[in-house]
């Protein structure tokens, strides 16, 4: 595995966690009781800031010449498309949206708002300017061979976690529209994780 490729893997699950943390409270203030608002089935990952903070360091490498000001900017324009594109991929997919803004104002389309394009600002500056650095530095510091082999044990977990993720979403979007399950696999996603699993998933789903 390539050095890079070893770091913008551990700030994929580093900022997973950090999303799943800021999605729990942020719910947790809107219902006003104790929220937990997961994105992946298993483990306390929100991937879509996971991924959101591997954009934003990969796109700093290419343009790492800029200053704060132009990075600040592009991170607020880069997260809000991101922001945007994960609503629409997810009602493509799936049949549902996890979060909207109809009731915000400056919202776009009910997918993000322009606040939200200041806090993806701060965000990717964040990312770039301290904490990539600081999970570099962390992950240099560990054994070559213990590093590889404890990154790629998060990486099968992930990527399985990933998987099934994805596969009972699929299914819970097919059984709202009453399609059966036509293999042994839905059949036991059906069985091990249904609607009322999913919706202690993701409490805020909503479909169309």
């Amino acid at each position: 595995m390539k050095k890079i490729g070893y770091k913008l893997f551990w700030v994929f699950v580093v900022f997973s966690v950090i999303g799943f943390v800021l999605e729990c409270i942020a719910y947790s203030m809107e219902y006003g009781e104790i929220v937990i608002f997961k994105g992946l089935l298993y483990g306390p990952f929100s991937q879509i800031y996971g991924f959101g903070a591997v954009i934003m360091v990969v796109y700093s490498r290419i343009f790492k010449s800029r200053g704060a000001i132009f990075m600040y900017l592009s991170a607020a324009i880069i997260g809000s498309f991101y922001e945007f594109l994960c609503s629409m991929l997810q009602e493509t997919l799936f049949g549902f949206v996890s979060w909207q803004y109809y009731d915000k104002a400056l919202n776009i389309d009910g997918r993000t708002t322009l606040y939200l394009s200041v806090v993806w600002g701060l965000f990717g500056l964040f990312i770039v300017r301290y904490a990539y650095p600081f999970i570099c530095s962390s992950v240099e510091s560990l054994p070559k061979r213990l590093g590889r082999v404890v990154t790629w044990i998060f990486i099968i977990l992930m990527s399985v976690n990933l998987f099934i993720t994805f596969a009972a979403f699929s299914r819970q979007s097919e059984r709202h529209v009453g399609v059966p399950p036509s293999n042994r696999l839905e059949a036991f996603i059906d069985k091990e994780y249904p609607d009322e699993f999913m919706k202690a998933i993701k409490p805020g789903l909503q479909f169309k």
